[in-house]
Order: C-alpha cells, then structure tokens, then sequence
C-alpha cells in the first residue's frame, strides 16, 4: 500500500511529467523541469486536492470500517423492511 507522499508524488508526475527533473533556474525558455520553489509549490496543491476530496473516501489498513448506527438508519427509513415497505407504496 502506498503512503500519502508516494500519493501525492504520482499525482505532480500525473500533472506534471517534469516533476522529477530539478533544474536551478529557467534560463532556456524551453527547458524542461521544475525549480525547487515550484516543485514545492505544485506538492502542497497536490496535498490539498489529497487531503480534502480524496482521502476522505480512502479505506486505509490500519482504519477499522465504521459501524452503521442501526437506530439512526431506521429512524430514516434505510432499515430493509422500510425500503420494501416504500417500492410496494404501503
């Protein structure tokens, strides 16, 4: 299983194919790779796509499922007999 980082690292090498080339300055204005500065810069907006809309929804190892309430979900309707009970229109 891959860590955040490792994550996050194939994300920049998914939006940017350079990610992995460091180059000190751009003095060729066709020059491949990216500084230390945008190479950090391009990681942490990466990180914050990870860490609020991708995360969430990821089931790690370690993390045990969470429970569904069962009281909760029949006081909604969700229990199986409240949904067969709705389809037949009862």
């Amino acid at each position: 299983m891959k860590t955040r980082e490792e994550i996050i690292d194939s994300m920049c090498m998914t939006w940017r194919h350079d990610y992995n080339l460091v180059v000190e300055r751009h003095d060729h204005p066709f020059s491949a790779g990216m500084t230390v500065d945008e190479r950090a810069f391009l990681f942490h907006q990466m990180a914050q796509i990870f860490d609020n809309d991708i995360a969430p929804y990821m089931q790690f190892k370690r993390e045990r499922k969470p429970r569904r309430d069962k009281s909760l979900m029949s006081e909604l309707g969700y229990s199986r007999v409240g949904y067969d009970a709705m389809r037949r229109g009862r």
